[in-house]
Order: structure tokens, then sequence, then C-alpha cells
């Protein structure tokens, strides 16, 4: 079943790994350290890990005018030169079509700006899912940007509402292009971040309009020690070591996965290396104690992110 968002947001799928015997580490409720109303409940058990984890190292490679071309040809982006068009990228303009690529991690855009966010009137004509697939794969393959290690993730729909002025009932609603996504794990471990992203946006008619890449080459370096299951919680409920600050539009959080997974920075990011992070997901319960949304936040696995 296809997920449905509005516009362009991002969501993503974990895998929940198992790490042996589980550590009974019991149901509490604490209050986050600023003082605020949100709270933290753990339900059930933190798993139990080795106390250590390799990290990688990330291979960067260095982009020129010259290696942007050469990725522009792969794209059908002929008689035209790659230029400094926005900052920290060298980018293609050819007619319609627009290509970026990130000087500090070689991420790709690939984008037909009319035919990525069209306003329209009536549904378009956009493949079944396992046509979607075929679509997303022979064009990554054919462009040379389909990693040996990517996996498929899910199928997105990316949708038009239009609803009655000063309520929330829909009139009408289009999927107006589809996202095939694509997840990474090393070594068995998930790599989760804004660094970690492959998708192919297929428009009307089973048109490629679009395509993001971003997947730095890592390389295996040393274990390092990290935090207990336990520590990283406590770290989680007082706001410590946070990866990525995330705000609970809530009363209560209350965790019910944890596992660990690789950070990747952003594109526009330098990154050397891939440090392990305690990813910690969840439900968002408000003062009604109803249901209002999914949780997911990051607390890195090292102490202050360091080696």
């Amino acid at each position: 079943m296809r997920k449905l968002i509005i516009g362009l947001g991002i969501m993503a799928t974990l895998a929940v790994l198992s790490f042996g015997q589980a550590t009974n580490f019991g149901s509490n409720v604490i209050n986050t350290k600023d003082g605020g109303s949100v709270q933290y409940e753990l339900e059930g058990s933190l798993p139990s890990i080795n106390d250590t984890v390799k990290i990688y190292t990330i291979r960067n490679s260095i982009v020129t005018t010259e290696s942007v071309a050469e990725i522009g040809s792969k794209f059908g982006f002929v008689n035209c030169s790659p230029s400094n068009a926005d900052p920290g990228t060298i980018g293609m303009f050819d007619g319609e079509k627009h290509l970026s690529v990130y000087e500090k991690s070689g991420a790709i855009w690939y984008v037909i700006p009319s035919k990525m966010d069209p306003v329209v009137d009536m549904q378009p004509n956009l493949p079944d899912d396992e046509t979607a697939k075929k679509i997303a794969t022979d064009f990554l393959v054919s462009t040379n940007c389909l990693p040996q290690d990517s996996k498929f993730n899910e199928i997105v729909a990316d949708q038009q509402i239009t609803a009655e002025k000063g309520t929330d009932k829909v009139i009408q609603s289009y999927n107006t292009t589809l996202q095939v996504r694509y997840q990474r794990e090393i070594n068995g471990i998930p790599v989760v971040g804004p660094g970690s992203k492959l998708k192919v946006f297929i428009g009307d008619n089973n048109g490629v309009v679009g395509m993001f890449k971003v997947w730095r080459d890592v390389m295996p370096d040393i274990n390092i020690k990290i935090k207990t299951p336990e520590k990283a919680y406590s770290d989680l409920v007082e706001g410590n070591d946070i990866v990525l600050p995330v705000r609970a539009d809530g009363d209560k959080v209350i965790i019910k996965n944890v596992t660990l997974g690789y950070w990747m920075e952003p594109a526009d990011k330098e990154q050397t290396n891939v440090l392990p992070v305690y990813i910690f997901k969840g439900d968002v319960i408000d003062s009604n104690g109803k249901y209002s949304g999914q949780y997911e936040g990051y607390v890195y696995a090292t102490e202050g992110g360091l080696i």
C-alpha cells in the first residue's frame, strides 16, 4: 500500500534490529530537561548490545566541472557546460532540465521543475507499484546511479489537495507524482539521517521527472566503545547528545523501539566518519490520551558524538 504525503515531505521506515537478550529497564515517565510538558515513557525493555561497534571512514570524491559534465551526459545534458550556479554545487541547465552536484558530498539532484510540482485539474496517468519500481530501477541503471548496497524501501505518492475554505474538508485530491525510495544498511545496521537518500520521482505518463541521490562511499575503520542503551535513553530525556532536535507535538512520547543506526549528514555538509547513533521510535500522545503521530529521535552512541 502506498503512503500519501502532501508536497515533498520525507518519511522513513527503519528496520528494528535484534541485539540478543533484552535488558528489562522497566516502564517509567520522566519530565524533559527544560521542564516542558512533554514526558518520555519507555514501553517494555531496552535491547542488550555489544559495547563496541565499528565506525566507517568516508571516501570523499572531488567534484569538478569535468566530473559533473560526465554525470550530465548520462542524464541527457547536451550543448551546455557546468557552472557554479548555486553556492556549494556545480550545476547544468538544458532547457527545462536541471542538474546539481553537491561539492561536499557528491550528491546528485536531477529535476524537471515544471513536471515535479504540477498543478492539475485531473488525475495524472501514474504507473502501478511494480511498474514504478521497474521504471525507477531502469533509470538508475541507465544513469549509473544504482548503488550495489541499495534496497527497495517504499513508494510514496505526492498529493495535490483542495480543501474547503476555513475547514479541513477535502473537496478534491490527486496523486501528482510517485517517489520510489531505496534504503541502505552497513553491516546489517540501517543508515539514517538526511545524508542517506535515494529516490526517483515518476510523473504523468510514466516519465521520470526527478532523482535525488546522496550515498557516500565508505570504508571500514576501527571499533569504538559506545554508550549503553540505558545511558542513551537517559540522554534522550535529558536532552544530551541529541543528533537532530525533534519537537514532540504532544504531552507524552511512548518509546516502543530502540536500535542502532549509522548517521549521515546532509548533502551540503562535510563528513569524514560515519558514527553510530541510537534510534528511538514511538508514539506521541496528546493531553486527551489520544495518538497524535509518530516520534523518531536520535542520540549519539558515543559521548559528545566524538570518536
